[in-house]
């Protein structure tokens, strides 16, 4: 199954369906709720545009999944879901498992690949870790950066020239080849947090509700115009900034609403227990009109 609300392989008439797939970033390790996960805040930026059809972000991510595996669940399950569009948001656990550059390109490719064989866009994203961009680290995230390794123990840091800056540089050629439009689009976010001055950072990749509502909305930029472009009319109502305010108030009351006994069993470490604590009790400045 997948996180959130029951799901029906059948896609409901009138609606626009998104399967977002990704590691544990992506299924919302470290989220309060199914309702903070960056799908969750997704679907609920896309439903206050007032498409003239309903709006489904399904939550594809599997804890340690990265784009060997992906690209076989897609091949396996994903297409009989029949999605409109797929969001991969890839990048922590590829270089944790260290395959060749050249290997994750071809999965990429190869999942645009059926999507057009299947009639459903693509989005390949590469996700911001910690030590990767050019967010000034709290000291506690440059601990993480420091101390973050991979499957056999090797800094990540130190891998990052020869594998994600390859991730990055190989997305210029996903958007075509041999002439013929290949994935829907692309997008290096290694930067989404460099202007954040507030801890992001759980560990070297997972964040906390509030960054994956900035995650959300800058998917929120990608998926947007692919959902015009295959619609018939374009929505009245809010805009960008209105959603930001209107899941930000959504963010903040989900957070209000939690037990002490949800956040015992959903947060792994006392620095994420605390971190969550003073958001909730005020102490700690809450961001996005939240």
């Amino acid at each position: 199954g997948f996180r959130g609300k029951e799901i029906s392989i059948l896609k409901p008439d009138n609606t626009f369906r998104i399967v977002a797939v990704g590691g544990s970033t992506m299924f919302g390790a470290g989220s309060t709720s199914d309702e903070t996960t960056i799908p969750a805040y997704l679907e609920r930026m896309l439903k206050k545009q007032n498409f003239n059809f309903e709006i489904e972000v399904i939550n594809a991510g599997i804890a340690g999944h990265y784009s060997t595996f992906e690209l076989l669940m897609i091949k396996e399950k994903i297409v009989n879901y029949k999605p409109d569009l797929l969001i991969e948001y890839d990048g922590w656990n590829d270089v944790r498992n260290k395959p060749l550059p050249s290997t994750v390109e071809n999965n990429w490719k190869e999942v645009c690949k059926i999507g057009n064989e299947n009639d459903f866009d693509v989005i390949i994203i590469l996700q911001p870790l910690a030590g990767f961009g050019n967010k000034i680290l709290t000291e506690q995230e440059q601990i993480y950066a420091d101390t973050g390794v991979d499957y056999s123990g090797i800094h990540l840091l130190s891998l990052k020239a020869d594998y994600y800056d390859k991730y990055a540089e190989n997305l210029k050629n996903l958007e075509f080849e041999n002439g013929k439009k290949l994935c829907t689009k692309v997008a290096d976010l290694q930067g989404a947090f460099d202007n954040v001055s507030e801890p992001v950072y759980w560990d070297q990749g997972h964040t906390s509700d509030n960054d994956n509502f900035i995650m959300a909305q800058e998917m929120f930029e990608l998926v947007y115009p692919i959902i015009l472009e295959n619609s018939s009319e374009i929505p009245s109502g809010t805009n960008d900034n209105n959603v930001r305010e209107a899941v930000g108030e959504e963010a903040s009351e989900s957070l209000q609403s939690l037990s002490f006994e949800d956040l015992f069993s959903r947060y792994k470490t006392p620095i994420m227990f605390s971190q969550i604590i003073e958001e909730i009790s005020g102490n700690k400045s809450c961001r996005y009109d939240c």
